[in-house]
């Protein structure tokens, strides 16, 4: 290892006991760390970051939907508000989740090789059915407080691929 490299392994379980696993101090020894001696610069990289995967996808912030009913005039007829569970789930377990809450108003299917919902009204005849994401659209496909029309006999697609990894950065601060 060049002098100017040196490689630290830094633990959540070396922290005190009042500091928590998300939350600690790293005290690097004098002399372990220095800048170069013609530049005075210091450069640190982290190279390797681990972490458990303690938070689910789908939260209390993104997991609300509603189903809007309208008779063939467009006159209000029921306005349904619908929560995704909260918990990490696969395309399948939440297609079987949206069958179960939309059943009464929607067919609900995947298409595999779009990776996208597709939701049909099969039964309503003189009902206009709407679907419209409050927070939940990276699980449903659809943009958030737009009102989608599901015609008699028609079947609408997810504007989107879904999304079921939620957040995907984790920053790294330096404060």
């Amino acid at each position: 290892m060049s002098p100017n490299k040196s490689n630290i392994y830094i633990n959540s379980k070396n922290k005190s006991p009042s500091e928590t696993n998300s939350d600690f101090t790293v005290n690097i020894p004098s002399g372990l760390i220095k800048c170069d001696d013609k530049t005075e610069y210091l450069s640190i990289k982290v190279t390797q970051f681990t972490m458990l995967n303690n938070s689910y996808s789908i939260q209390q912030a993104n997991n609300r939907y509603q189903i809007l009913i309208t008779n063939i005039d467009d006159v209000a007829l029921q306005n349904i508000s619908y929560e995704l569970p909260i918990g990490n789930y696969d395309v399948y377990e939440l297609l079987k989740i949206l069958k179960n809450q939309l059943s009464a108003w929607l067919f609900v299917d995947y298409d595999q090789y779009k990776n996208k919902y597709i939701f049909s009204n099969i039964e309503h005849v003189d009902k206009h059915i709407f679907i419209k994401s409050i927070s939940a659209n990276d699980f449903l496909g659809l943009q958030n407080d737009v009102l989608y029309l599901v015609p008699y006999n028609q079947s609408i697609l997810s504007v989107k691929p879904i999304n079921l990894r939620g957040d995907e950065i984790l920053p790294v601060s330096d404060t």
